[in-house]
């Protein structure tokens, strides 16, 4: 495989800057043709906010930071020196978002850039901790962000969808995600560390859920996603009860990225 040399900078938020005291919150890399980007908690200003009660204040000018990082890095093959020039402006900045020295990273494969990406980043960030409750959201939130499925068009939150069977009384269905331009998709979350009877009723209702929006051809199986955390042993009959009705996707994995956008491949973006 060709390989490339990536160079990068570490994004900072810069809590206060009379006292220098700045903390790794992201990372932005180039090569010759693209430009990428991994930020802490994408979009969702979660684990953000957890850094501390400044940072918890400033909740609302992270999601916007996101974004423009989000548009200068897709700008670039574009425009690469304005790009890096307005970076540049950014090193030591005062401004509440900074970014550090520049450094490179050789030897990447050039077909798998996303990976160099998180390895990066892994190294460059310590995320907060957040409640339990909270990480599996934090994480899809931070996958859908990274694999620009939020970006697509007719992507929504947290919708209802009401099926009318003939002669039978209709049918409601709750998604957390969901595609509704067509080619539709759709997606459940199921916590498989809540373990009990609450799981129980997860993976019932996933599967009563998806069941219902493949009969009623809403959306097809293979555009069925369902995204859990890292099940522990004995978990085998969920997931292959979740398996028979869609995409089973742990959030946690390594090839989370490339497996969710396989499935979209040929989705538009909005």
């Amino acid at each position: 495989m060709p390989s490339v040399t990536l160079r990068y900078r570490p994004i900072q938020y810069v809590e206060d800057p009379f006292c220098g005291d700045t903390r790794n919150i992201g990372v932005i890399a180039y090569d010759c043709e693209n430009a990428y980007f991994r930020i802490m908690g994408g979009t969702d200003g979660a684990l953000f906010a957890a850094l501390s009660k400044t940072a918890a204040g400033s909740s609302w000018a992270f999601t916007e930071w996101v974004e423009w990082f989000r548009t200068l890095a897709g700008d670039f093959k574009e425009q690469p020196e304005s790009m890096l020039r307005i970076v540049e402006s950014l090193f030591n900045s005062d401004l509440g978002i900074a970014v550090g020295k520049e450094a490179e990273i050789d030897g990447v494969d050039s077909d798998k850039p996303d990976e160099a990406i998180e390895w990066l980043y892994s190294r460059l960030v310590k995320e907060p901790t957040l409640p339990r409750n909270r990480i599996l959201r934090a994480k899809i939130e931070n996958l859908l962000h990274v694999t620009e499925i939020k970006y697509r068009k007719g992507f929504e939150y947290d919708i209802e969808v009401e099926f009318i069977p003939e002669g039978a009384p209709p049918i409601r269905v709750q998604l957390p995600y969901a595609i509704i331009d067509s080619p539709r998709a759709v997606f459940k979350i199921v916590r498989f560390q809540t373990g009990g009877a609450a799981l129980a009723r997860q993976v019932n209702d996933a599967i009563m859920t998806l069941g219902s929006v493949v009969e009623h051809g809403f959306a097809e199986k293979s555009r069925c996603v369902v995204l859990t955390d890292k099940p522990p042993r004995g978990r085998d009959g969920e997931l292959r009860r979740l398996s028979e009705y869609g995409v089973v996707i742990d959030v946690t994995g390594d090839n989370t990225t490339s497996q969710l956008k396989s499935i979209f491949l040929n989705q538009p973006t909005a």
